[in-house]
């Protein structure tokens, strides 16, 4: 019973608490403020960049902020500081559709029309939210516990089944046949989902593991946003503390861990520990 109250909670907290959208007042460190004696010049976005039909798209804000587009021409050699992922030109990622500019690992759903911060992916299956740096955790225990529930399930129903068939074959009537019928439908359902879920539980705590989301580890992504996710990895004990929060006793309860200061900038090992 604790297990199934544990696999509802973290299922309802996965459907309701925000993934974590993207501040619109964060910008990264631009060229020009690192280089005040050489201004840069506007590059403004390609067309394909832009939306079809702004008006009919409702996430498009019609005022621009302070200062889009303004890029060198030649982009420095280093990155901006606090920003690592670039476009292949240099420039700093930024959304149209949301006005904002996307942190290192941040992605927009198409689906909730918003930049998510760590964007793992779009589940349908959560009312059809995002899951993101602020509902991993539930999710990820929302997972464990459901694997949990469907084995204890599949492991206890066994020997109810066969009392039930003695009861049958001692009183054979119409509720007991409907009693070991329901109970073998729901074994089968039970043991299906925790085959299911098993491995997706272990995918998942790989991720964690490496401080890794979906799109990260399915994504092929040039040369240097791999070293960005290297040099997000901090040991598997700090990625775990991450996403379950500081406090082991906290680590399997659905319970918020509040916002990590360091999300939008997060710590990164230096390049000479980079195996």
């Amino acid at each position: 019973m604790w297990s199934i109250s544990c696999t509802l909670v973290s299922y309802l907290l996965t459907a309701l608490a925000h993934p974590g959208r993207v501040p619109e007042s964060w910008r990264p460190t631009l060229w020009q403020e690192e280089h005040p004696d050489k201004p840069g010049i506007p590059l403004p976005l390609k067309a394909a960049d832009t939306p079809p039909d702004p008006a009919a798209a409702s996430d498009v804000r019609a005022n621009p902020p302070a200062k889009p587009n303004l890029y060198p021409v030649a982009p420095p050699a280093v990155h901006a500081a606090g920003t690592a992922m670039l476009l292949a030109d240099g420039r700093h990622r930024f959304c149209v559709h949301c006005n904002v500019f996307k942190p290192d690992r941040a992605h927009h759903c198409t689906s909730c029309r918003e930049c998510v911060l760590r964007m793992d992916h779009h589940c349908p299956f959560t009312g059809n939210s995002c899951v993101g740096f602020l509902n991993r955790k539930y999710f990820v225990l929302f997972l464990y516990y459901a694997t949990l529930s469907c084995s204890l399930v599949a492991t206890l129903t066994p020997g109810a089944i066969l009392n039930r068939l003695l009861e049958l074959e001692a009183r054979p009537t119409i509720a007991a046949l409907a009693g070991v019928i329901l109970q073998m439908m729901g074994y089968v359902l039970c043991a299906l989902h925790a085959l299911a879920l098993a491995p997706f539980s272990a995918f998942h705590t790989y991720l964690v593991l490496k401080n890794r989301t979906t799109i990260e580890n399915q994504e092929a992504r040039p040369a240097v946003h791999a070293d960005v996710l290297r040099r997000s990895d901090q040991g598997w004990l700090n990625n775990w503390k991450g996403v379950f929060g500081p406090r082991p006793l906290l680590w399997f309860v659905p319970v918020t861990i509040g916002r990590d200061a360091d999300v939008i900038d997060p710590p990164q090992r230096p390049a000479d520990e980079l195996v």
